[in-house]
């Protein structure tokens, strides 16, 4: 329990580097504070509430000092939290050739089967839904130097990408998640 609750913390301390909406930071500390609970419990055997309300207390001084807590505090956009804010996407967008790649083949099945749609319209439909939606609070995107789109849903875990050519390029879930998105922003977006 005591390398989840670090675990949690650790995940916190790398949201806030990166700028997640006040939503997503809150479930999470929902969550920090239900292990602590646990922990407490689990070291002292019983549930003593003035005990573990002041061991949350320590752990939110803590996350304070981390400056994670202070994006609850002021919710004007600061340079981590508005980079990856969700924008829509500002290219032009031509839909003839979403999944159509570079030698002008159609890639629609492969992408539709690949993960777990049983027909590429119903595939190619939630594609363009999601990457053409008005954003969420939860969507994150931004447009690497070479002209692509990447959009990413918080909550839904949803991943998708409009290519330079205003195509879509892929829309899938990922397996991993959040940690998928850091690694595209890692690889993809502007210094």
């Amino acid at each position: 329990m005591k390398k989840r609750l670090i675990s949690f913390m650790l995940l916190i301390t790398v949201i806030s580097c990166v700028g997640f909406n006040t939503d997503y930071f809150k479930n999470l500390l929902t969550l920090i504070s239900q292990a602590a609970k646990e922990v407490i419990y689990e070291e002292t055997e019983s549930y003593d509430e003035e005990t573990s309300d002041s061991a949350v207390d320590r752990l939110e001084q803590e996350l304070q000092k981390l400056d994670v807590r202070n994006f609850f505090e002021d919710e004007s956009e600061t340079e981590s939290g508005s980079n990856f804010k969700g924008q829509l996407y500002n290219g032009t967008r031509n839909p003839d050739v979403d999944f159509v790649n570079s030698k002008g083949k159609s890639t629609l099945n492969k992408h539709a089967a690949k993960h777990g749609y049983t027909s590429p319209e119903e595939y190619l439909k939630d594609a363009r839904n999601f990457l053409e939606k008005k954003p969420t609070s939860t969507i994150q995107s931004f447009v690497s130097n070479e002209g692509t789109y990447f959009r990413y849903d918080t909550m839904t875990n949803e991943f998708g990408i409009i290519n330079e050519y205003g195509g879509i390029s892929t829309y899938f879930k990922p397996e991993n998640g959040i940690v998928y998105w850091l690694e595209q922003i890692e690889k993809y977006a502007p210094k």
